[in-house]
């Protein structure tokens, strides 16, 4: 069954936060990955806070209405059709990996500082 995004915000699994261009922004990730932890530091240099979803060590002492059970979000993921992380969302739009030009793009940021 796919599961898209706002599906998954629906159920309480991702909360909008939004960035520059007022969208929101989650990101799938693992605490291992080099490529999402460039992507948690280009999103902290440039203020933009994203709802952080670790695919693999889920919050066990999560909000009431947040999601914690892995294999349900492994199910998600899945049916979103990543098969590697980081899986950036921006709007309900999906960038596979790191890609700052595009996220600079997505998130309304001029192409440098």
């Amino acid at each position: 069954m796919l599961l898209g995004v706002a599906f998954a915000m629906s159920l309480g699994f991702a909360s909008p936060s939004f960035a520059m261009c007022n969208k929101p922004v989650l990101m799938f990730m693992t605490d291992w990955c080099p490529r999402c932890a460039e992507a948690r530091a280009f999103f902290a240099a440039h203020g933009v806070v994203p709802r952080y979803v670790d695919i693999e060590h889920p919050k066990h002492d999560a909000p009431e209405g947040e999601m914690s059970d892995p294999e349900l979000i492994a199910q998600i993921y899945r049916g979103l059709h990543m098969w590697g992380v980081p899986g950036i969302f921006i709007d309900g739009k999906k960038i596979e990996g790191f890609n700052e030009p595009l996220l600079r793009e997505k998130l309304c940021m001029p192409e440098t500082d």
